[in-house]
This record gives C-alpha cells, sequence and structure tokens, in this order.
C-alpha cells in the first residue's frame, strides 16, 4: 500500500509469481479444435487498486522466466499514479527463486520510437536493462469526455538486476510485455 499522489489516498497492489500446469486449445473457423500438450509455465499475477488523475499516463515494464535454474520475474513501472517520494514509495520488485527485492524507481527511455530499443535504468545500480520490442498491440478509444489510448507491446529484456543480498542475475533474450498507457478520463 503506497500514498498516492491524490491527497489523502492511497494505493493498493497485490503481486504473485507462481507455478502454472496446463494445456491451451484453439478453434478453427471449420470446427476443428488444435489441442496443445500440457505444459510447466511460470504465471505473474498483479491486481492494483487506486484513484486516478483526470490525466494519467505511464509505463509498466514485467519481465518473467527461468535464469540458472531460478525463477525470475520483475515488474518496473513509472507513471503519473507514483507517490511524491517515489524513493521510499514505488511498485517496483524482482521476484527470484521466490523470495522478493524492492527495486528503486527507474527511469524508463524510448528516444528512437516504440518499436525501437528500450533502456532501462535506475540511480542505485540495481537495475540495467535493454527491451526490445517484438511485436504491438495497440487500442484507442476516443469519445467526448473520455479519452484512452493503449500499446501492449512483446518483447525481450537483456541485462542485469540485483538483489537485495548482491546477487547479480543477468540474461539475454527474458520474454515481457510492457503496457504503455495515457487516460484522460
Amino acid at each position: 500500500c503506497n500514498p498516492s499522489p491524490t491527497s489523502r489516498r492511497c494505493t493498493a497492489r497485490f503481486m504473485q509469481v507462481m507455478p502454472i500446469h496446463g494445456a491451451l486449445s484453439t478453434r478453427e473457423t471449420d470446427g476443428t479444435e488444435n489441442l496443445m500438450p500440457d505444459s510447466e509455465g511460470l504465471c505473474f499475477f498483479d491486481m492494483a487498486r487506486y484513484y486516478m488523475k483526470f490525466h494519467s499516463a505511464g509505463e509498466y515494464l514485467t519481465g518473467l522466466g527461468e535464469v540458472d535454474g531460478k525463477n525470475v520475474a520483475f515488474r518496473l513501472d513509472v507513471s503519473s499514479q507514483e507517490a511524491v517520494d517515489s524513493y521510499s514509495y514505488n511498485s517496483n520488485v524482482l521476484f527470484v527463486g521466490g523470495r522478493a527485492t524492492p527495486l528503486p524507481p527507474v527511469r524508463i527511455t524510448h528516444n528512437y520510437g516504440l518499436m525501437k530499443t528500450w533502456n532501462i535504468q535506475d540511480t542505485e545500480g540495481m537495475v540495467d536493462l535493454l527491451f526490445t520490442p517484438a511485436s504491438d498491440n495497440h487500442n484507442l478509444i476516443s469519445t467526448l469526455i473520455l479519452k484512452t489510448e493503449y500499446h501492449t507491446i512483446f518483447g525481450s529484456f537483456e541485462g542485469m538486476l540485483l538483489t537485495a543480498d548482491g546477487e547479480k542475475v543477468s540474461f539475454k533474450s527474458l520474454g515481457g510485455i510492457v503496457k504503455k498507457y495515457r487516460i484522460r478520463l
């Protein structure tokens, strides 16, 4: 639970990483069903509740996979919903082998466009990542009083994260999803 930038409000967020097991089936237009075999995976569950400003914007980065035999997942967030003191209160977290490490605030830059390489870094030396986008799902809704624009981008992360114990977690081609949004209420 973090203080919200809106006066006398808070932001509540629950995050959990867990293993999953299951199969996926698809149905063709002609009625043929395709069933993939059962497989193991990793799931990142995130639920957030907050009071939004009239104009809100942000970027969320989520990466997960296996690195050196350990399940690794992280969530990094830069938004207009951050607390005034983002060094003390933020939602950035790294999970390695089931243990959570709070991460400092980050700076996300994509100077050459959304579909070019992104840089993600902090000032503490705990986060140094590159994100390479592969596909973008763009969604825009605009009415007289409401406008929402979402980019959900799939890609891969490369770089290094540091745990609270000082363990360096380095990886290449770790799968991830980025969500960039802008909302006018």
